[in-house]
């Protein structure tokens, strides 16, 4: 077989360059996959101003709040300590589940499991968003206390920690493309998308 000077086959070389291009080709789909799920953080954070926008209507009468029958104003300060416990314990399972199912063996197993199904990005999105929705449902607590006890106070105190805590866990693309290249070596034919 005749060899070019630095030792490589026509062949190999053409393999090479192949594989570098879908690798560049997986990495730029990766990327857009990546922006799909920033957008959802994004939209995370709308829903909590969207609730504000409710409360807002609700305060300046535009749109009535229907009472509620039988909760005393009496009951707020249980309702609120309850409810911020149940945040606190909230946010430590959605980090702890994001921690998990985001884990390098936690998703080889998931892709073994169902190859067609699985993949790198979506196991990764799927503990992100969980994460998420953990966080976000902080500020529907609020707004459900705001609907039973009239309090604006009551709503800041919820949105606002939830609002901070999702801006505190933007979907970075360099740790997403480090658990991805973790999993890659623990099982190099996985999928990427």
């Amino acid at each position: 077989m005749v060899r070019f000077f630095i030792g490589i086959t026509h062949y190999d070389f053409i393999k090479k360059v192949m594989n570098l291009m879908m690798d560049q080709l997986q990495e730029n789909a990766f990327k857009r996959f990546h922006l799909n799920i920033v957008i959802m953080w994004v939209m995370f954070m709308i829903a909590i101003f969207f609730y504000g926008g409710l409360i807002f209507l609700w305060e300046k009468k535009i749109f009535l709040l229907p009472p509620i029958e039988g909760i005393k104003e009496d009951m707020k300060n249980t309702f609120v300590i309850s409810f911020a416990f149940l945040s606190v314990i909230q946010l430590l399972a959605g980090a702890f589940l994001e921690r998990t199912l985001s884990a390098a063996e936690k998703i080889v197993k998931n892709i073994k499991s169902n190859p067609q199904m699985n993949s790198i990005a979506r196991s990764l999105a799927g503990a992100f968003t969980i994460n998420m929705v953990f966080r976000e449902t902080i500020a529907v607590y609020g707004l459900g206390m705001y609907m039973m006890f009239h309090s604006i106070d009551v709503f800041y105190c919820f949105s606002v920690p939830a609002l901070l805590l999702i801006l505190m866990r933007y979907p970075s693309f360099n740790s997403w493309k480090e658990k991805a290249e973790l999993v890659l070596r623990h099982m190099p034919d996985a999928r990427l998308l």
